[in-house]
């Protein structure tokens, strides 16, 4: 059986491959403002930093950013500065004094796996470039964060 994001050339094609390709071609590009790489996620990002895991997710998570940063930046997307200043402030409030780093705003526990997923997101930020184009930021989440 075919699905939507199939390869129209090929017979059958692997659904994980399908899903990267259509977030590769039918993503936002903020140099020609038609879609380009990473639109999809981008729509899942807070305006006060961080990414939700889902349209009606209650707030932005750790893991959903750091995965989201990680294939944005994969992508060669571009994000506005002030993307990239609130994922990496949002990042930031998720520190303990222990060292570590909490999954979300109201968690208090800190572990190895979300410590991991802040050196993630923190490392794919580093490596994303920036757009002055605001346009980036069209399809924002509108709540908060």
């Amino acid at each position: 059986p075919r699905t939507p994001f199939a390869d129209s050339r090929l017979p059958f094609t692997d659904r994980r491959v399908a899903s990267a390709r259509e977030l590769r071609v039918n993503a936002w590009d903020p140099r020609t403002s038609k879609r380009g790489p990473g639109s999809p996620l981008l729509a899942r990002a807070s305006k006060h930093g961080g990414f939700f895991a889902a349209p009606y997710a209650p707030m932005p998570d750790l893991l959903s950013t750091a995965t989201a940063l990680y294939a944005l930046h994969n992508l060669n997307a571009r994000i506005t500065p002030e993307l990239n200043d609130s994922c990496y402030d949002f990042v930031e409030s998720l520190w303990q004094d222990n060292g570590g780093f909490c999954g979300h705003l109201v968690d208090t526990v800190t572990d190895c796996e979300y410590t991991f997923y802040a050196i993630l997101a923190i490392a794919s930020l580093a490596g994303l470039r920036l757009t002055t184009d605001h346009r980036a930021s069209e399809g924002f989440a509108d709540r908060g964060g």
